[in-house]
């Protein structure tokens, strides 16, 4: 029997990171004399990765300011992202379930791999294989680039890999990378924001994503 892969997307779907995000941003923008946004903006604002968060924080206004909001952001958020994170009800015992079924797991993140590295390391060490953020010079989602080395690295064939988010970004990486994804309902996206997304595709609770992933991967 061949190995099975699950990768997962990590805001909004293994993490609760919404409000260190917003604080952080907010931040930014404070130090640089911009105005603030929600906490509902950050939440729309967020799945392309953190240089079109700061874009669309800014807005078309204040483009010479991105550098320094960008970096600002960067340096907060790098000490703070786990000041209210997260995980969402029912991950642990998710991964633990894979991890005992022989499921190798990872992580595919838009958020910046210093941050993904350091969150891996306080939730995930011995339930998440390999963690992959956004470095200088890679690709970010939707492009298959991280999933295509996630699964050069571990060695799996596409057709024993599922990929897990939250957002209509997550479905097209993972098109792209020509892989099998389910999207879940308890993220950042709220389901009319998901029209793209099969409803065979949607994915209400852990409980459900476990026993899918199942079905779909025996």
């Amino acid at each position: 029997m061949s190995e099975k892969l699950c990768i997962f997307d990590l805001d909004g779907t293994l993490l609760d990171t919404l409000k260190d995000l917003s604080i952080s941003i907010n931040y930014a923008l404070n130090k640089n004399g911009l105005n603030p946004i929600t906490i509902e903006q950050t939440r729309t604002f967020i799945g392309n990765g953190i240089k079109k968060l700061v874009e669309r924080a800014i807005g078309n206004d204040h483009k010479d300011k991105f550098d320094v909001v960008f970096k600002a952001f960067l340096e907060h958020y790098d000490i703070h992202c786990n000041d209210n994170t997260k995980m969402f009800d029912g991950i642990q015992m998710l991964l633990c379930e894979l991890k005992a079924a022989g499921y190798k797991t990872a992580i595919v993140s838009n958020k910046n791999d210093e941050a993904v590295q350091e969150l891996k390391h306080i939730y995930f060490n011995n339930l998440i294989d390999v963690a992959y953020g956004v470095k200088e010079g890679m690709k970010s989602k939707p492009s298959p680039d991280t999933i295509n080395s996630v699964i050069e690295k571990l060695n799996i064939k596409k057709d024993d890999v599922i990929y897990i988010g939250d957002s209509d970004v997550d479905m097209k990486a993972a098109i792209n990378a020509n892989v099998d994804y389910l999207i879940v309902l308890w993220g950042y996206r709220r389901i009319n924001e998901l029209n793209e997304v099969p409803n065979n595709k949607m994915i209400k609770t852990p409980d459900e994503l476990l026993m899918k992933i199942k079905e779909l991967k025996p």
